[in-house]
């Protein structure tokens, strides 16, 4: 067993990580907690390894690392950092786009060299499909394990749209007629992304609060086992029925 914390984006990623064990052949049991971001796994090791069930989160679009020690604040930092870079990146492009999209619709009032026009619309489509393609990955893989875990997750459709809009809006870039749609695209990957950081933000200072609370409670416990003796367990390991020792001053660790 472990404890392992993948950075979640709404409530709906509970039912998608635990189901995890239809993803990850010998993992036994993924039980979510949402309120402090934490998974705890229970997997066979004789059939698979904790650092492939951490690729195999990672492909469905979470960052895992282990919920303790000493490079769980720097996991949180670079997951911090990346996802700032995303909504950067997102915002850059989507700015871009939007005035090329100005000046293209101004062409239609005073008109336009059919060059320049040809131009706007082939860097308006390379600038749209990058920011699909990379800060809007995200929803990509978010909608590829929903569809491997057979659980439906806002980034299913999400997903959908952006991919459709993308295409077509190349298609009609290639043929030089009709709409291309990039200037909304850029722009809902970029409010998208906002959100999902805002929240991440609030979840986190929600995450760090109920910590301190946990911090507070003993992290291993003396069990008593059945011929006398005294074991330190971790607390997590503690069963109902279990007998544990208390010594004065001490705080109960379960």
């Amino acid at each position: 067993r472990a404890a392992v914390r993948p950075w979640m984006h709404c409530v709906a990623c509970v039912p998608l990580l635990e189901r995890l064990a239809r993803v990850v052949p010998g993992v036994v049991e993924s039980r979510v907690n949402f309120g402090r971001s934490r998974i705890s796994l229970t997997w066979d090791p004789a059939r698979v390894a904790l650092s492939r069930i951490a690729r195999a989160m990672e492909g469905m679009g979470y960052l895992a690392h282990r919920a303790r020690g000493a490079g769980a604040e720097r996991a949180r930092r670079g997951h911090d950092r990346e996802m700032l870079i995303r909504v950067g990146v997102a915002g850059a492009l989507a700015g871009n786009v939007m005035l090329i999209a100005v000046a293209m619709y101004g062409g239609l009032f005073d008109g336009m060299v059919a060059e320049h026009h040809r131009l706007f619309r082939g860097v308006s489509a390379a600038l749209g499909t990058l920011s699909v393609v990379w800060p809007g990955s995200v929803f990509f893989r978010g909608a590829i394990a929903s569809l491997r875990t057979r659980t439906a997750n806002l980034d299913l459709p999400i997903a959908v749209s952006l991919g459709i809009g993308t295409l077509w809006g190349l298609a009609n870039a290639v043929r030089g007629t009709g709409e291309i749609y990039f200037d909304s695209l850029t722009a809902l990957v970029f409010l998208l992304l906002v959100g999902r950081w805002i929240q991440h933000t609030q979840q986190r200072r929600a995450t760090s609060a109920l910590e301190l609370l946990f911090s507070l409670t003993p992290g291993t416990a003396r069990r008593v086992e059945p011929g006398g003796s005294v074991r330190s367990v971790p607390a997590e390991s503690l069963e109902p029925g279990d007998l544990i020792e208390v010594r004065p001053e001490e705080s109960f660790a379960a």
